[in-house]
């Protein structure tokens, strides 16, 4: 099924975009989940599908874009950076205490309400994602015949 076209609005940010849908002006945002559950538990928008690989607890009764048959499955991420030349060790005892927070119940259950998965790496791990994202939508971008902007 080939991909559904649809013409991209620039927005300065998430906010102003959700806004427009809630407001009528605007048909659809891909938003993060997150921003989007309480408008959707408001009733001001209809969440049609995720993007992550599976459906969520959150949302059990919302499929994925790959059960519908759009080929998309992408996921944000955050992730915490360091200055480049930053001691091994100091990286080390960072990605320690941000993987004890995440690994926390009370984190863990606040994330999941938000529709968030809560998950830690090491530094290793975190550059290979990013290194994959960059991959994945560099394919994305050419397959599309997308035009950097100038």
């Amino acid at each position: 099924m080939p991909i559904p076209r649809a013409l991209g609005v620039p927005f300065k940010g998430t906010g102003p975009a959700l806004q427009e849908v809630i407001g009528g002006r605007l048909e659809l945002t891909v938003t993060p989940l997150a921003l989007a559950l309480p408008q959707h538990e408001a009733g001001k928008v209809r969440i049609l599908g995720l993007t992550s690989a599976e459906r969520l607890p959150v949302l059990a009764n919302v499929p994925t874009l790959v059960e519908q048959g759009v080929p998309i499955s992408n996921y944000g991420w955050w992730g915490m950076c360091a200055a480049a030349g930053t001691p091994d060790p100091v990286i080390a005892k960072l990605n320690k205490v941000v993987v004890d927070a995440v690994n926390t119940g009370d984190y863990r259950t606040t994330m999941g309400n938000s529709g968030t998965i809560a998950a830690a790496s090491a530094p290793a791990e975190l550059g290979k994602i990013i290194d994959e994202t960059v991959r994945d939508f560099d394919r994305l971008i050419t397959d599309l015949g997308i035009k950097q902007l100038e």
